[in-house]
């Protein structure tokens, strides 16, 4: 998972990052700060409690849940292993970085 986790934030960074919401931008950079300190995914119960820990601001299960889920769509992350969450103690899932597919590369017939 070491690889792919930082191939994932290669292509994150050089190819995706401007494209994202400022708040699925920090959701995604939190994500990879829990796994680099934890080191293994967390629930997104988790992750919140990551947050709230140590930054100031308004944040509720609202502020991350939801921005998984469009990370999700976007094919930026992806579900680990169920286990038991460390915050509510319910199995739940956990969430990782995914190495999405680069933009294919159009060329272009000259005629």
């Amino acid at each position: 998972m070491k690889h792919q986790a930082s191939t994932a934030i290669a292509v994150f960074h050089e190819d995706i990052r401007p494209t994202l919401s400022a708040r699925q931008q920090f959701v995604m950079s939190e994500l990879v700060a829990f796994i680099s300190l934890r080191r293994h995914s967390p629930t997104s119960s988790e992750l919140l409690k990551f947050v709230t820990d140590w930054k100031l601001g308004r944040f509720d299960v609202n502020s991350i849940r939801p921005r998984l889920t469009e990370l999700e769509a976007l094919g930026l992350v992806r579900h680990g292993v169920q286990r038991a969450c460390g915050v509510t103690g319910k199995t739940c899932m956990t969430w990782e970085p995914a190495t999405p597919e680069r933009p294919a590369q159009q060329t272009l017939e000259l005629r």
